[in-house]
């Protein structure tokens, strides 16, 4: 099967100023999939320091991934439940013919398979799919500098209430990037979400980046423009708030949880 090509005319010029807004996509995890998360395993070594200073927990190293599967049936995407983007030889064979930018690799290992087919899978290599670029985003999404340790480089963002809205004066015109303060979100282009959608890239979706607010707060916390529900008044609160989700993995599950009923 010959993979779908980039159109040409899809594709912004590197040196070209868009005449109008360009259309970004987060790329998710689809609502309902028959496939299973991935669970890090024990090979996979990171190390943890805190600042002296604002007491942040913050990871210094992590090696490559080695993951626990559910069973041997995979998507051409596999989503890890610390929100990792796992991607198939397939998909990055994609990625590389047709030149997209603003992503690297690095290669993740199956140590286990919980439940094996009667006819096991032949599985492919897999790579965690990593954005290389960070871009901010303008006034209209909100988000700025809570706080700032100038110790150990830390900064906490508001939350993405008005979703993301990408500052295209600065964005350098990569396939994939992060929006800043959020680097566990992967953003790409309309013309990366058509080439996927062509190729039939399995377990994954493409949600509006100015929409992805719909999926994390309530209406009516998008409609008063603050997280109601911990009733955030300050910078402080908003700074504890965002200690919780960043710092206390538990806390955040529990919170998603809750959120999601």
């Amino acid at each position: 099967m010959v993979s779908p090509k980039l159109s040409p005319k899809l594709r912004c010029p590197q040196n070209s100023v868009p005449q109008t807004p360009m259309n970004f996509f987060v790329l998710c995890k689809p609502k309902r999939t028959k496939f299973k998360n991935a669970t890090w395993d024990e090979g996979t070594v990171y190390d943890t320091k805190v600042c002296d200073i604002c007491g942040h927990i913050y990871e210094s190293y992590r090696s490559d991934l080695f993951i626990t599967l559910e069973n041997d049936r995979i998507g051409d995407i596999v989503w890890t439940w610390y929100g990792e983007c796992v991607i198939t030889q397939r998909v990055l064979d994609i990625l590389k013919s047709n030149k997209l930018t603003g992503y690297y690799v690095k290669p993740v290992t199956i140590t286990n398979i919980k439940t094996k087919s009667k006819r096991p899978n032949v599985l492919p290599p897999l790579w965690e799919l990593i954005p290389n670029r960070s871009f901010p985003c303008d006034n209209k999404s909100g988000i700025c500098v809570v706080k700032h340790c100038n110790t150990c480089g830390r900064k906490d963002y508001t939350p993405f209430i008005k979703g993301f809205s990408i500052d295209e004066s600065i964005w350098d015109k990569s396939d994939l990037f992060s929006p800043k303060g959020y680097d566990n979100f992967v953003i790409t282009t309309e013309s990366v979400k058509n080439l996927f959608e062509e190729s039939q890239i399995s377990n994954c979706s493409f949600v509006p980046a100015l929409d992805i607010n719909k999926l994390f707060y309530s209406k009516e916390e998008i409609k008063r423009g603050y997280i109601n529900n911990y009733k955030i008044k300050s910078s402080d609160e908003l700074f504890e708030w965002c200690n919780k989700l960043v710092d206390n993995f538990e806390a955040f599950v529990d919170w998603d949880k809750k959120r999601g009923k």
